[in-house]
């Protein structure tokens, strides 16, 4: 599964391995010194059930996500992603997000669910460009609730930019 990005090599999203678990790992680290929240980052004890994956452009890691099933039905979980600070802005973790949902799709689930912060400007920015489509706000949370319905044309396609 690869997509092409202008100006950009190809973003290949592959499971962590001891290959590249180091790069990951560089990647998790750059994130904690910037302060970044990280769920579902790769620690030294993985959840259990939860999907890890690097982003990479020609070797390098340019950014992660995981996908942790939390309920089988209806399927709830969660999809974290997050492109290292050097590699923002090119398209990256839109990339990353609609491979997620495609891998999510061959395993047979539809619309898919997201929260995000209300002052997540790039992630709500990322969501829609996938097909989310704003759903509500969580009472008493500062959560935007989206779903990304089956239907769209852009959710999960792995296609040309």
């Amino acid at each position: 599964m690869t997509m092409r990005i202008p100006g950009e090599a190809s973003l290949v999203l592959e499971p962590v391995t001891d290959a590249n678990l180091d790069g990951y790992r560089a990647l998790d680290q750059q994130l904690r010194t910037k302060g970044w929240h990280r769920k579902n980052a790769l620690s030294s004890t993985p959840n259990p059930g939860t999907l890890y994956f690097a982003a990479q452009v020609q070797g390098v890691t340019v950014g992660r996500a995981s996908i942790t099933p939390v309920n089988p039905q209806p399927l709830s979980g969660h999809i974290g992603c997050a492109v290292h600070p050097a590699f923002r802005g090119r398209g990256y973790g839109t990339a990353i997000l609609r491979k997620c949902i495609a891998l999510l799709r061959a395993g047979g689930i539809t619309d898919i669910q997201l929260t995000v912060r209300e002052d997540n400007a790039a992630s709500i920015a990322m969501i829609e460009r996938c097909g989310g489509r704003l759903t509500g706000i969580i009472p008493g949370t500062h959560l935007r609730q989206y779903i990304i319905p089956a239907e769209h044309p852009e959710s999960g396609k792995d296609q040309q930019k």
